[in-house]
Parts: C-alpha cells; sequence; structure tokens
C-alpha cells in the first residue's frame, strides 16, 4: 500500500536536503500549490517517486468566495499540462453543482489534458452500478471514505462496503485510492486492501501525539514535553516516510 502524505508541511519537508525527509509519495492540492514558485514545485514533484495532485475543490467551496468554476477548472488544466501531472483527481462537484456537470468538467478536463483524472466515487450520488461502469472505463479511481451531513458532522463509511468495493474495483483490473484514509487499524492489519491512501494527520504536533513505529507496527506516543510543536512535526514526518517506504514495498 502507498501512503501519500499530505499537508502543507509535507510540501515544505519536501524541499529539504534531508534524504530522512523525503516521502516517496506526496499529495497536494492544486488550491495550495497553484502560487508557489514554480522551481520549488519542480523540486518537490522531483523529491519524490510518485505524486497525486487533489484538485482542491472542497478547500475553494470553503474560503468564503465567489466560486468561478471555469477559470479554476481552467487553471487546474495548465498547471497539469505545464508540470505534466501523471495522476490528478477531478473535481468532485456531486453535492454542490450535481453529478452531472461534475462530470461535464470531468470530461473537459480530460479533453483538454489527453489523460484520463482519477473519478471520486460518493455512496449517495453515484450507487453500486456507477461505481461498477466507473471501474470499467478506468485503472484508477478513489473512494470517498466519509460523508458529511447538512449540519456539517463527518460520518466515516463503514469498513465492510469499503472492502467490497475495494474487490469489485479489483476484479476490474482498477486501483482504488482512499481519500483521507489513513487508519491505524488498516495499516496494521489490513482488511480493505486500499492500493493508496492519503493523509495529513501524520502530523501529530497538532494533538501533542508522536507515532512510533516498531516492528513493522504503528502506535501513538504522548510527546515529551521538552519538544516544540515543529521538533515533533519534524520526527513525526520522519518516521512517516520510513513507514511509506516500509508499507510501499507490500
Amino acid at each position: 500500500m502507498k501512503i501519500f502524505l499530505s499537508g502543507a508541511e509535507a510540501y515544505r519537508y519536501a524541499l529539504s536536503n534531508e534524504p530522512k525527509q523525503k516521502a516517496p509519495y506526496l499529495l497536494q492540492t492544486f488550491y495550495d500549490v497553484r502560487r508557489k514558485d514554480k522551481n520549488d514545485i519542480i523540486r518537490m514533484l522531483n523529491s519524490c517517486e510518485d505524486f497525486i495532485l487533489d484538485s482542491g475543490a472542497f478547500t475553494f467551496m470553503n474560503v468564503g468566495k465567489k466560486v468561478h468554476w471555469k477559470s479554476y477548472v481552467d487553471d487546474y488544466i495548465n498547471f497539469i499540462n505545464k508540470y505534466d501531472i501523471k495522476h490528478f483527481i477531478e473535481l468532485d462537484l456531486d453535492y454542490v453543482e450535481g453529478l452531472e456537470k461534475t462530470e461535464k468538467i470531468r470530461k473537459y478536463i480530460e479533453q483538454k489534458t489527453g489523460k484520463k483524472t482519477i473519478p471520486v466515487w460518493h455512496a449517495k450520488t453515484r450507487g453500486l452500478d456507477y461505481f461498477k461502469k466507473t471501474c470499467e472505463e478506468y485503472e484508477y479511481i478513489a473512494l470517498s471514505t466519509m460523508e458529511i451531513s447538512k449540519k456539517g458532522v463527518y460520518t466515516r463509511y463503514d469498513e465492510n462496503m469499503l472492502r467490497q468495493l475495494v474487490k469489485i474495483a479489483h476484479k476490474y483490473g482498477c486501483k482504488v485510492h482512499g481519500l483521507g484514509y489513513m487508519s491505524f487499524k488498516e495499516l496494521n492489519n489490513p482488511r480493505i486492501n486500499f492500493d493508496t491512501i492519503d493523509a495529513s494527520s501524520w502530523n501529530g504536533s497538532i494533538w501533542g501525539n508522536m507515532t512510533v513505529f516498531k516492528h513493522g507496527k504503528l502506535s501513538k506516543k504522548k510527546a515529551p514535553s521538552n519538544l516544540t510543536s515543529k521538533q515533533i512535526s519534524k520526527k513525526d514526518y520522519e518516521t512517516w516516510v520510513k513507514i511509506s517506504i516500509e508499507k510501499g514495498k507490500k
């Protein structure tokens, strides 16, 4: 399983010259990197073996500004073409613009880039038949692993459902990415068997915790009180680089 480290801190560490901070797999959102220095973007892309570009549509929708999807999509396309991005996620706008418009945007991106996007499947808007059809048409898809209610409450999808969906996808020869699914339970004892996952939750400094990786297993411990947030983040990132390398071999 490939573990893609994401977030602003992951981007910053990717620019480091320290070998211990060279994560093999990175995910960044277009919204976050679109205005970064060109040379830094190239350095970041060259620092890893595999890279996924997320559209950043969710972030874009929540910045409190009027959404101009046409210009945002065109900028996304130009970025993909400029840096020859191989793996990029569609703008999954099912809940705000509807599935039909989401599909039109997806096809537009694919037409302008000459490459297939990574479609994102949502249980409430796409259904099982749509999932199977997507697996037939695409070699790589993403699964939204949680839903958000109208009250803003996140609910994780049932583990058994996710496992069955991944099994179906694999029967079609389709790889599956678990969006935001960095579960210690799954990493220690894979049951869903995602091909790739991502998350920014590797950074334990947010909660004052640190990740421990021993004998191939992950656990958490309370960070020593004498460490600063930056020191915790650095140590955690280096640990997750080791985890990514080890898990990526399997």
